[in-house]
This record gives structure tokens, sequence and C-alpha cells, in this order.
């Protein structure tokens, strides 16, 4: 799909980015190399512009990694597309992934964005998405995990500090 769509919105808006769909380095799916791989085996290179990643991990060191090894995977194939974090977060609360403090999540994002900045230009990063805006209750049935949890705001509505911290780094980046 990526092959024949790419092209095609290249050819209506030459300036457009085509993002993959967000991959993640998940434990439960295909590995994020090996699905990498095997994109650039059936003919993906040049079909988009940032490679989508979702790269959750406990600390901004192995958040940079798999960022780092992805770029490193992309250059080996001679793909000079950017990489775009089409996702990244960290839960305060629910099941599944250990669940960090509300400051935790606050320097964890801090600390993560600034390498990221620092990073940009040498993995070629085009851009950053937060995950989640706000709590949500679990679904239906009572299913919960950890994704319901990652927001900005707790479902009362009210900000956690990463709301903070977020503020602080936007005007950073946009300094400079």
């Amino acid at each position: 799909m990526l092959r024949a769509v790419g092209p095609a919105i290249r050819s209506a808006d030459p300036g457009a980015e085509v993002v993959t769909a967000g991959l993640p380095n998940s434990p439960t799916g295909i590995p994020l190399g090996t699905f990498l791989r095997g994109m650039y085996r059936a003919g993906a290179r040049g079909s988009f512009t940032a490679l989508g990643m979702q790269p959750y991990a406990p600390t901004p060191g192995l958040v940079i990694d798999q960022i780092r090894k992805a770029r490193a995977l992309m250059r080996r194939n001679g793909d000079r597309a950017g990489v775009r974090v089409t996702e990244i977060g960290w839960a305060t609360g629910g099941p599944g992934k250990k669940p960090v403090s509300e400051r935790a999540q606050a320097r964890l994002l801090r600390q993560t964005v600034t390498r990221l900045v620092r990073e940009r230009s040498a993995v070629r990063l085009t851009g950053v998405t937060l995950f989640n805006w706000r709590d949500a209750p679990p679904y239906a049935g009572g299913h919960d995990f950890w994704g319901l949890h990652a927001g900005l705001h707790p479902q009362d509505g009210r900000p956690k500090p990463v709301v903070t911290t977020l503020g602080r780094l936007l005007k950073l980046v946009l300094r400079g």
C-alpha cells in the first residue's frame, strides 16, 4: 500500500510529508528491525518521507537507542527519509507497563525531548507527538491498559506536572 499511496500523495503535493504507520518495537509483535528490513525488501524505499516510530521505553536513553538503530538501518538501505515519533509517553497508572509518578512522567518527557532536540539532525527527526492528551476510563467490559493512563491530564481534567514541563520545552525549542 505504501508503494502505491506514497508516490500518489507526492504527485498531488510534492511538499507533503508521507509518514509510515507508527512502528513500535513491541515484544508481542514483529521486532522493529525485522519489520523495517522487510519493508525495504518489499520496495518501500522512496515511498515515504518519514518513518513513523513509537519508541516507547522506560528510559530516555532507550528511546533514543531505538531511533538511532532505526536510522542506522535506514542509512544501510540508502534511505534519507526522516524519522517522526508518532507516539511517546509514560503512563501514571493502569496495568501493563510499569506506571510512573506524575513527576517522573514530567522528568522523563523533559529528558527525552531534550535529547531528541540535541540529536534531531543526526537522526533526521521531523517531529514528535505525545500520547495522550487525557487519561480515559477503561473500555467497555472493563478492559484497562497502560495507554489509558498516559495523558497530560487525568480524567478529572486538571493538568499533570508534564503540562508545565511541555510548556517550558516548547519555549526552549521555539527559541532555537
